[in-house]
């Protein structure tokens, strides 16, 4: 099957949205609509969920066989793009669609891609991971160093910015949870200077993260903060 992209751009450097619509030579109907962008600390992700509708109860069987090609049911897109990336990002985003039309199909097996398979040909992400995966691994023990850090100062992790507390919410599930944000991203430093200490980062929630990177430049969690504070005194 042939298929065509369609890449809509618009916003400004610091707020850049996207809009990328996938479909068939055929014009039976969109493929996927990828826009929503996906907070990370190693550059500007684009994320597509896979989820099937069809009316057949196989559903979950479907989402399986996408997640076993893809390793996940969210497939990622590196959008911070240089013109040598081009290639790669499009072989990324076709391989996706390939995926799903396999698992509409609930077949099983791997889509082939263009060119010679390399390091990260285990899913399409692995792009991203490779590029950044020496500074999430120096990341994870500064991660690991600040949780500790605010057990012994707090007693407790909770949010930087809400100070919510997921053991408090949820119990024994939430012991040792929150989640670590990079006050520097770490798509901005060389790889010399990639190194996280744990002074680096902020832990934060899940939502008060999501907000950091929902405006670039990021916001801080010192913006949060304040914004939570002036919302709870309304």
């Amino acid at each position: 099957m042939s298929l065509w992209l369609l890449v809509i751009l618009w916003g400004n450097e610091d707020r850049q949205r996207y809009y990328l619509v996938a479909f068939p030579e055929n014009r039976s109907g969109p493929k996927a609509e990828i826009h929503e962008v996906h907070p990370s600390t190693s550059g500007l992700l684009l994320g597509w969920r896979y989820a099937p509708r069809k009316g057949d109860g196989r559903n979950p069987e479907r989402v399986a066989l996408f997640e076993k090609t893809m390793g996940s049911a969210v497939a990622y897109f590196d959008a911070t793009l240089k013109r040598k990336d081009l290639t790669a990002f499009l072989d990324d985003v076709f391989f996706a669609i390939r995926s799903r039309l396999l698992a509409d199909d609930l077949q099983a097996g791997r889509p082939k891609r263009r060119g010679q398979p390399g390091k990260s040909e285990g899913f399409p992400e692995g792009r991203v991971i490779e590029r950044w995966h020496h500074a999430r691994e120096r990341a994870s023990k500064a991660v690991a160093q600040a949780k500790r850090r605010a057990l012994a100062e707090h007693g407790r992790l909770a949010c930087a910015c809400c100070a919510f507390d997921f053991q408090e919410t949820y119990g024994e599930v939430g012991v040792g949870f929150i989640e670590a944000h990079h006050a520097v991203p770490l798509s901005t430093l060389g790889p010399e200077g990639a190194t996280t200490r744990p002074e680096d980062l902020v832990l934060v929630c899940s939502n008060c993260h999501r907000m950091l990177h929902r405006r670039r430049p990021w916001l801080t969690a010192g913006t949060i903060q304040k914004l939570v504070r002036r919302k709870k005194h309304l």
